[in-house]
C-alpha cells in the first residue's frame, strides 16, 4: 500500500537529514558562537530592561516603565530621528548615486570613456587602502620606522632592532596588527 503524498514527502525529509546529520553536527559550533555571543546578550538586555538597575542586589519588576521613561526623553526622541535621517540620507547616497553613476557610464558609446570613467569611480576606493599600506609598512619599517622608535625611546632596545615584516614568526602578528583597531 502506498503512502499518501504528505507522509513521503515527511520520511524523504526525515531521510535527507538522517543521511546528511554530519554537515549539520558541523553547523553545531557556529550556531553554538552565535547564541553565546549574538543572541544571549540580547536577551540578557530585553530581560534586564524591565527590572531597575541596582547594582550588588536584585533589581525590582517595573515591566515597561523604562521604556516609557525612554521615549518621554526629548534627546532620546531627537537621537532617533536623527539616526533615522543619517540613515535614510547614507543608503540614499550609498545606493542611488552608484547606480545612477554605473548606468551612465554603460550608455557612454566610447569604450575609452567608459575605461577612464570607470577608474575615476574607482580610485577613491583603492587609494585609501594603498595609504594604509604605505604607512603601515613606514611604522613597520627595520630601520627608521615609527615602532622601533617608539621601542627605543621606551627601552625596549631588543625589540627595536627586528624587522617586522621579514621575521617569519613575526610577519602574520604585523599583519594582523596594522589594522588594529580600525579594521573594518
Amino acid at each position: 500500500m502506498a503512502l499518501p503524498p504528505y507522509q513521503r514527502h515527511k520520511n524523504t525529509l526525515w531521510r535527507r537529514i538522517v543521511k546528511s546529520r554530519y554537515y549539520y553536527l558541523l553547523l553545531v559550533p557556529c550556531f553554538s558562537l552565535l547564541i553565546l555571543f549574538n543572541y544571549y546578550p540580547a536577551f540578557l538586555a530585553l530581560w534586564g530592561s524591565i527590572f531597575t538597575l541596582d547594582y550588588g542586589r536584585e533589581g525590582e519588576f517595573i515591566g515597561l516603565q523604562n521604556f516609557r521613561d525612554l521615549w518621554s526623553d526629548a534627546t532620546f526622541r531627537k537621537s532617533v530621528t536623527n539616526v533615522l535621517l543619517l540613515t535614510a540620507f547614507g543608503t540614499f547616497t550609498a545606493v542611488t548615486i552608484p547606480i545612477f553613476v554605473a548606468e551612465w557610464i554603460f550608455r557612454l558609446r566610447s569604450d575609452r570613456a567608459q575605461y577612464f570613467y570607470r577608474i575615476i569611480m574607482v580610485w577613491p576606493a583603492i587609494v585609501p587602502g594603498l595609504v594604509t599600506l604605505l604607512l603601515w609598512q613606514f611604522i613597520y619599517d627595520p630601520y627608521y620606522g615609527l615602532l622601533n622608535v617608539l621601542l627605543d625611546a621606551v627601552g625596549l632596545d631588543q625589540w627595536a632592532t627586528k624587522a617586522w615584516l621579514a621575521d617569519p614568526d613575526l610577519a602574520l602578528y604585523a599583519l594582523m596588527g596594522s589594522g588594529f583597531p580600525f579594521v573594518g
